[in-house]
């Protein structure tokens, strides 16, 4: 049965879902240790044996160690071509009271998870890395693994797509289309072995032979932001090999894979929120920001304005700082509270520059090509163009600001040229003995609390309530947290009912 999807030319694109894909994926699964691994044949089971790999582990700096782990490309042939990962790990202070090892994935749209332990070192991941070896993993096709994901240049991306507008019209879908089936076909040339092996079912897949690897009996994740994706495919598909889990700012891995776009929504109504936060904190505290002498919200609307009309004066100009480009940097921004008062700052400065431009990045965009090729698999995105405007204007009307510069984001993934890895009907249910800790923040830009909360509850897990702005709440400044993170997973001590910690914005 054909249940592919065809774009209005007639080409097949987009995402596989069908119950074939369901049969192979359990007869995958049950090769890798669900609990059907106990009937598993003697020849099954020395495949997954030797799929193990080996980790050399090499001092890269700082007293962090790195390793690239060789993995099954297509985890249904384990023998066959192998895929690099790559591992960054802080080994446990005291080996002799070692608990074992704690994974750590930040998601790929974060940089990866061996970036993440390499920035934060030994000491900042105090007191985990007393009792544990912190190990930071990177998702397929990225960072210091191979092969990586490749589709364009930046500067072949440039050649088809215009400086980015603020606040386009449903006029501009067709161009937009264009411009992603340009992208895909070019990432279905350059990485077309690579494309069907990506994404969170492979990730969890992986995860299972890294943590058989390092010899431990039961799994030890803390998954950040969309690296809690990951962890909810790995405890929904092996729920009696988790010890630990925690999930902070975590994306429903239901929700994401079925309903992407109405998530898109929710998502960009939750930077709308954020967004709104940072200009009453801007009126709250003039001490710290000064921009839009009282009315930041006018004077921030009045700036997007201006760069605007730069753009249109100028169409194909690539140097300038755009609308767009500003509504981008700010969402990036809202992320991190405690950066607000430079921002603000950066603000004021560009209202004082008449043309604001930026230096253009050249060579292999391996970022975009990553995120699409893990992201894209996880989701069973609609590639109908009246569904992608539908959207669109809904996405306008619960977030202003970032309605439309987002609003057809994923026509990307809707015409995305590889068949997900997974057909997206199941539950992603956690029902393992040991629950999980899941952690969010009130006023989240990425992730909406409802979403928080909704992880707890299906997953039948305790709740850390975080109030205030800013996403990950791990390492964010808040002793309050890490504290609670730390004794949940050396003592698997969980958090009382309905406790809470406080991030407020800063203050002078």
């Amino acid at each position: 049965m054909d249940c592919r999807i065809r774009t209005a030319s007639g080409a097949v694109r987009g995402r596989l879902v069908c119950a074939v894909g369901a049969a192979a994926a359990v007869v995958l699964l049950a090769s890798l240790g669900t609990p059907a691994a106990a009937e598993t044949t003697a020849e099954t089971a020395a495949e997954t044996a030797a799929a193990l790999p080996t980790l050399d582990w090499e001092e890269c700096g700082d007293g962090v160690e790195c390793s690239v782990a060789r993995l099954p490309l297509d985890h249904s042939k384990p023998e066959e071509e192998t895929i690099g990962v790559a591992l960054a790990r802080v080994p446990a202070a005291r080996q002799g009271a070692k608990i074992g090892t704690l994974f750590v994935d930040p998601g790929v749209q974060a940089g990866g998870g061996a970036a993440f332990v390499r920035a934060l070192g030994p000491a900042g991941l105090e007191p985990l890395s007393e009792r544990f070896d912190i190990v930071g993993i990177d998702a397929r096709g990225t960072g210091g693994g191979g092969p990586l994901t490749t589709c364009m240049t930046y500067e072949e991306i440039r050649s088809i797509e215009p400086p980015l507008a603020a606040y386009p019209t449903t006029a501009q879908r067709s161009d937009r289309m264009e411009e992603a089936q340009k992208l895909t076909a070019a990432c279905d040339e350059r990485s077309e072995e690579l494309l069907p092996h990506l994404g969170s079912q492979d990730s969890a897949l992986d995860l299972e032979l890294l943590r058989a690897a390092v010899g431990d009996e039961k799994l030890n994740y803390l998954g950040l932001s969309y690296g809690s994706l990951v962890g909810q495919y790995y405890a929904a598909t092996f729920p009696e090999r988790v010890r630990a889990m925690v999930l902070d700012s975590p994306v429903p891995a239901h929700r994401d894979a079925r309903v992407p776009l109405r998530s898109d929504r929710e998502q960009m109504a939750a930077t709308e929120k954020a967004l709104d936060e940072f200009f009453d904190w801007c009126v709250a505290t003039p001490e710290m920001c000064g921009f839009g002498d009282g009315d930041p919200e006018g004077a921030f609307d009045g700036l997007v304005e201006r760069l605007e009309r730069n753009r249109e004066a100028a169409p194909g100009d690539h140097t300038l700082f755009t609308g767009g480009d500003l509504l981008v940097q700010t969402a990036g921004t809202l992320i991190a509270p405690a950066s607000w008062e430079q921002f603000a700052a950066r603000l004021q400065r560009l209202e004082e520059v008449e043309r604001p431009t930026k230096q253009l990045p050249s060579g292999w965009d391996h970022t975009t090509a990553a995120v699409l090729g893990n992201r894209c698999l996880d989701r069973a995105v609609p590639s109908l163009p009246r569904v992608h405007d539908a959207h669109f204007r809904a996405a306008a009307a619960v977030s202003p600001h970032f309605g439309r510069v987002y609003g057809y984001g994923q026509l990307k993934c809707a015409v995305w040229p590889a068949e997900p890895a997974h057909p997206h009907t199941d539950g992603y249910r956690y029902r393992g003995g040991q629950p999980m800790l899941v952690i969010g923040r009130t006023t989240d830009p990425l992730v909406p609390f409802s979403w928080t909360r909704e992880v707890a509850v299906t997953n039948r897990a305790s709740l850390l309530t975080v109030e205030g702005p800013g996403h990950i709440a791990f390492r964010s400044g808040s002793e309050c947290v890490d504290s609670a993170v730390a004794d949940y997973v050396i003592h698997l001590r969980e958090p009382e009912r309905g406790a809470t910690c406080s991030t407020p914005p800063p203050s002078a």
